[in-house]
């Protein structure tokens, strides 16, 4: 089975993003809010220290999956992926998160979040209007996709292999 990192970007204007627990009332919220916790642990950010919401007026939003075997993709590539996506779709911000829902072979919540978080502040350096938005937790999306050819692309990002003849 070929490993793939997954990259689903949007060009995404009037952005609203939203964590929280979803449930009708507190005890169905708390229930909610226990597996959530039980299923990501220590991986899951303390929810009252997330930025929440999360806006934008004009923002390449990128939905990152990660599955297992990921940890040997170059992430350099996809940085340089998600700023040429950046510039071609002409956002000023990057708003990027794990988004598991690419794969049925998704990578452990710590490797997803680690490369995550490293994939982020790598593009922080040189673009300081990028963010990431809650990992793990449930989250409302808003947005407006504006019409033209690049608003919505997917790449994927193959493992580089070692050589075994070194």
């Amino acid at each position: 089975m070929m490993i793939n990192m997954k990259v689903l970007y949007a060009h995404a204007k009037n952005l609203k993003i939203e964590a929280g627990i979803p449930g009708r009332n507190a005890r169905n919220r708390k229930r909610n809010e226990r597996k959530i916790r039980e299923r990501l642990g220590a991986v899951l950010p303390e929810f009252d220290k997330i930025e929440n919401p999360i806006h934008s007026d004009n923002a390449l939003l990128a939905f990152v999956c990660v599955e297992k075997g990921d940890e040997k993709v170059d992430l350099v590539e996809i940085m340089n992926d998600v700023v040429r996506a950046r510039t071609l779709v002409g956002a000023s911000d990057i708003v990027i998160g794990a988004f598991a829902h690419l794969s049925n072979n998704v990578a452990e919540p710590v490797i997803a979040k680690q490369i995550i978080d490293i994939l982020v502040e790598s593009i922080k350096i040189t673009h300081k209007r990028t963010r990431q938005y809650p990992f793990g937790w449930d989250k409302s999306l808003e947005f407006c996709v504006p019409l033209h050819h690049y608003n919505i692309a997917f790449r994927s990002f193959e493992p580089k292999m070692e050589d075994d003849h070194k």
